[in-house]
């Protein structure tokens, strides 16, 4: 009798664990969608401050000492800009297409919302919202990269 109780207690907490684990990706989905909607108008204008600052960085790249200071303030912003990429992207293919593409999207790297959020909002017409994550995108990865190049060419 007290094998058959812990093999019932040892199936039963393999079974919470296993729901557990499967909670996790919803938890995630419904932390992110609230996040999301409490950090992106803030986040939005951080990101244009952050695009101003990158042109005043850019302007100080004419004189070579001011190079890698100026590369890294471009490529941190990078940072603050893939996030904005990210949580715009993830709304958007949460609205558009729901929770099993977001899903999908974040057990892809994590990254893979930002072309569903594309493809979601192309086959929609809207292109505004297209032409956004597009922007955010380019933006992301031409402040990493530039910001990298930048400071190599300080060091040079």
């Amino acid at each position: 009798m007290g094998s058959k109780i812990r093999q019932f207690g040892a199936l039963a907490l393999g079974l919470t664990i296993l729901l557990a684990v499967l909670c996790i990706p919803a938890v995630f989905v419904l932390g992110a969608r609230w996040f999301a909607e409490k950090a992106l108008p803030p986040l939005i204008g951080l990101c244009w401050l952050a695009i101003a600052i990158d042109a005043l960085a850019l302007l100080c790249t004419a004189f070579r000492r001011a190079r890698p200071a100026a590369g890294t303030v471009i490529f941190f912003s990078s940072f603050l800009l893939g996030l904005t990429s990210w949580l715009v992207s993830f709304v958007l293919t949460y609205e558009l297409w729901g929770t099993f593409a977001v899903l999908m999207g974040v057990m892809a790297f994590g990254g893979a919302v930002v072309p569903f959020a594309l493809v979601a909002t192309a086959l929609k017409g809207m292109w505004a919202f297209t032409g956004l994550v597009a922007v955010l995108f380019a933006l992301t990865w031409a402040a990493r990269v530039g910001g990298v190049a930048i400071v190599a060419a300080g060091e040079a």
